[in-house]
């Protein structure tokens, strides 16, 4: 005859023999995180399957509000949320590069007054002085002397005229 907890041999006489009892460890407690699980401090019994464990979920994130970078020339815009417990950033809806500088009429990679007066150009002799860069700041489609005048403004008084897609 075995004892069914710690399988060790009885004696074959009709003995009552007593419960050894549980022999218990002690486990700390553990807090959960966003992404992991954490548990309470609980004990296991070294001889049998004993256990208080009590396992916690995993919390996830609590993102606040997301905050939206705008592409720019050469660099990808996205939109991106931070866990306020465990500051986890996450970027999505990746938008592409632009592949041109708002305003750089004349395609050299800067804004300065000659944009204003290339683009003014453009609208005098469009065949000679293409642009392909976007300058339609008043939104109406055309590319004219109102959006040459902006630009110019702008380069002059960049808070008052700040230029946007």
């Amino acid at each position: 005859m075995y004892c069914s907890v710690c399988n060790e041999e009885l004696s074959r006489e009709n003995k009552t023999i007593k419960a050894p009892g549980h022999n218990l460890i002690h486990h700390d407690a553990k807090d959960a995180t966003c992404t992991e699980i954490g548990w309470n401090a609980y004990e296991t019994c070294r001889i049998c399957d004993y256990t208080t464990y009590v396992e916690i979920s995993a919390l996830g994130h609590q993102y606040g509000t997301p905050t939206i970078v705008e592409p720019e020339y050469k660099k990808d815009g996205y939109t991106t949320h931070t866990c306020s417990v465990c500051n986890h950033e996450e970027k999505y809806d990746i938008t592409p590069a632009l592949t041109y500088i708002l305003g750089d009429a004349d395609g050299n990679e800067t804004i300065d007054s000659d944009d204003a007066i290339y683009l003014l150009f453009h609208t005098l002799l469009p065949e000679e002085y293409a642009v392909n860069q976007k300058c339609d700041f008043d939104g109406d489609g055309d590319l004219d002397s109102d959006d040459a005048i902006y630009l110019l403004y702008h380069t002059l008084l960049l808070e008052k005229y700040p230029l946007h897609k």
